[in-house]
């Protein structure tokens, strides 16, 4: 059983990777130029990669 040193420093952890995958999300699905296929593969690599997928979308899906 994990101690409470190790719960107190996962769960801002968690926290910051479900902030990152709502974020990248809702940026997604309040962009007007994704629709089809490249929304689906966006929401794919979020979801399926959440902290690399999420970081990702950032950086080069908002370019696009």
């Amino acid at each position: 059983m994990p101690d409470a040193t190790m719960i107190r420093l996962l769960i801002p952890a968690f926290l910051l990777q479900i902030a990152l995958i709502i974020l990248a999300l809702r940026d997604l699905f309040t962009r007007k130029k994704f629709a089809g296929s490249s929304l689906l593969l966006w929401v794919l690599v979020i979801i399926i990669f959440p902290i690399l997928g999420a970081l990702v979308y950032f950086v080069i899906g908002r370019k696009e």
